[in-house]
């Protein structure tokens, strides 16, 4: 068995970012990636030539039962205590994040905040891509991924050292 030199899989690993222009999968220097549906922009413009496809996030036996475990993570506002217009924050994030969630998430290239807000979503991203892109028929299992996650990414001081870390791993 040959060893690999960490030092070459760290210098590989810091790379640009998972869907920009030259990242190690859209280069074919790598077999796969974890990242979102929100890629496929960057891979029409930058890596026409790959055939990709989409799979569920890996668990230990595979069965649909075990992604209930999944974490997911959204958009995360807050309204400042000291706000003067409280009122008029809540009814704007319920307006873009609850109410029009499914709109805002096509607009933006994110998922939406609710669950109730998928299917429409899904629906509207289908049509802003168009049926022909080669994403659209995977945007199914990122809606499936949202509707069983039960579980939230925390929002703490070392996220990033976690991301960092999930990552890396």
């Amino acid at each position: 068995m040959k060893l690999l030199d960490i030092n070459k899989l760290a210098a590989f690993n810091q790379r640009p970012g998972t869907f920009e222009a030259g990242n190690a999968f859209s280069t074919k220097q790598s077999a796969f990636f974890f990242d979102g549906f929100w890629t496929y922009e960057a891979l029409d413009q930058h890596a026409k030539d790959i055939d990709y496809g989409v799979t569920y996030w890996p668990t230990l036996k595979g069965t649909p039962e075990e992604r209930k475990n999944y974490a997911i993570s959204g958009w995360m506002y807050t309204i400042p205590t000291a706000s003067k217009h409280p009122a008029e924050a809540w009814q704007f994030i319920r307006y873009t994040f609850i109410d029009e969630a499914a709109k805002m998430g096509v607009l933006t290239l994110n998922g939406p905040c609710v669950k109730k807000a998928l299917q429409p979503w899904e629906d509207g991203l289908k049509q802003a891509m168009g049926l022909q892109n080669r994403m659209t028929p995977y945007l199914k299992f990122f809606t499936d991924t949202g509707a069983v996650a039960s579980n939230f990414f925390p929002i703490i001081p070392v996220q990033s050292y976690y991301s960092d870390e999930l990552n890396r791993i």
